[in-house]
Parts: structure tokens; sequence; C-alpha cells
């Protein structure tokens, strides 16, 4: 049921969600990859009672965690703009019909393989356009985002962080999260 902010809403708990505003987490994303190439701030990750000073917020947890933190943020800001991508070339398009709506309400029954990789980055997209799977249209980043989301990405959001992380091997990562952007903008009109 949707909300009076037009997001849904959970009569269960009792909240209600509204979009998020996509720009946000675009410059977020951005401001990370900044950070991790700021010689200063890679340095305060090595200093254990110094809390580290994020876009966001200050993190007072042990600094080298705060990669896992940047890291999943910068999972979930990517996902949540496949999502918004789709929705946005769909009404672009006037693509939206009832069946279709209820792929962009829960996107694991759009058609497709299952797996969370291959629905953001093959089932949804391909929705729009078949065109627009990125194992379609970059066949290599799609291997390495499959094996990401096997090897990175999954064990980050079940109950795993990064044991003694150093930004010279977080920052890939990081990378291949920005190519996953070019590819996006190569059919997402909002961001051209």
């Amino acid at each position: 049921m949707p909300s009076s902010s037009g997001g849904p809403t959970s009569s269960t708990f009792g909240v209600e969600f509204s979009n998020l505003p996509i720009i946000n987490v675009r410059e977020e994303f951005a401001q990370y990859l900044k950070l991790l190439h700021d010689p200063q701030f890679c340095a305060g990750l090595l200093k254990v009672r110094q809390p580290v000073e994020l876009p966001t917020l200050t993190w007072r947890g042990l600094p080298k965690d705060a990669l896992t933190y940047m890291l999943q943020r910068a999972i979930l800001g990517v996902e949540a703009c496949i999502s918004a991508a789709v929705d946005y070339e769909l009404h672009l398009r006037q693509m939206i019909t009832p069946k279709i709506s209820g792929y962009m309400e829960d996107p694991n029954t759009a058609p497709g393989p299952r797996g969370t990789a291959q629905m953001y980055y093959n089932n949804l997209p391909a929705i729009v356009d078949p065109s627009y799977a990125l194992k379609t249209k970059h066949p290599a980043l799609w291997e390495r985002v499959r094996r990401f989301y096997h090897e990175v990405r999954n064990p980050l959001f079940h109950g795993y962080q990064l044991h003694n992380p150093r930004v010279d091997s977080v920052i890939p990562l990081f990378e291949m999260l920005s190519d996953l952007y070019v590819w996006m903008d190569s059919w997402w009109r909002a961001f051209r």
C-alpha cells in the first residue's frame, strides 16, 4: 500500500518509505572514491583511537572497519541506482503495465535466471531492453560482477566484514562499481 509519501508502507511495522534521492547515492559514491585516493584519509585509517570522518557521518568504530561500511554503502547505492534506472526508463518509454509494476515491486519475480546479481544486472535491465543486460552489453564486466557477488558482496551482507582491509585492495572493488555506473549511464538517460 502506498504511503502519503508515494512509497510503500508496512502496516505490520508501522513505517513508511519514500524514494531514495539517487543523486545523493551517486554523490556519496564519488566522495568515497575520492577519499580512497586521499593519502591523509588513508593514513587516518591506521590510527586506532581516531574517528574517521566520512561525508555523511563520523565513524567511531575501528578505523579499518570503516572500509567495510563504505563498501557496503557503495554496493547498496549501485543496486538502488539500477532499480531507479530501470524504473525511470520504463516510465519514460511508457512501458509500465501491471505485470511490469509487479516486477518493480519485487524484482526477484522478474523473468530470467535466479540470483541477486543476475536480477540486478541482467533481469531488470532486460525488461527495458534485452540488449541492456550486463551479460550482453559487457560480458567481461558481468563475469567480474558475478564473481564479486559470490566472493565479496554476499559475505559482506551475510555476517562478515573485511578482515584487516587495505585501501589498495578496496580501490579495485570501487573501480569495478564505478564501471557499473558507466554501464548504467550508457542506457539510463537521467545521468548521461
